[in-house]
């Protein structure tokens, strides 16, 4: 599954995370996770640690990845996964222009139920 959460602007965390478990999916890729923010348009998630609070919620593994400070925390990238993960990496991404905004991938290596590995990875493009 992969999940654009606009910075939660539309919903809470415990709304999405129930979406998510509805869905059951393996592994989630999310997009626009906020940290600790204080935005203006949001003042429902405000100082929220998004990632961590939608791992508990739906009882998958929470990984992040920051892409930007902002508004007084952070602002990045995603993953929930069903699996454990062996290892993590975070790839800034080269910038087009200078008055583009950072982005990044995430990667991380799972291993499944049968002792196989997989590499799930999730990224933001403009």
């Amino acid at each position: 599954m992969t999940y654009n959460l606009r910075f939660g602007e539309l919903s809470s965390l415990k709304n999405i995370a129930d979406f998510i478990v509805g869905n059951e999916p393996d592994f989630v890729a999310l997009q626009e996770l906020d940290c600790m923010t204080r935005r203006e348009r949001t003042p429902h998630q405000h100082d929220k640690n998004f990632i961590t609070e939608l791992g508990y919620y739906t009882k998958l593994f929470p990984l992040y990845g920051k892409t930007i400070p902002y508004a007084g925390g952070f602002y990045g990238i995603g993953m929930l996964t069903k699996y454990p993960y062996i290892n993590v990496q975070k790839i800034m991404l080269p910038k087009q222009d200078v008055r583009h905004e950072a982005r990044a991938l995430l990667m991380a290596e799972m291993e499944l139920p049968s002792g196989d590995t997989i590499i799930v990875a999730s990224t933001h493009l403009d």
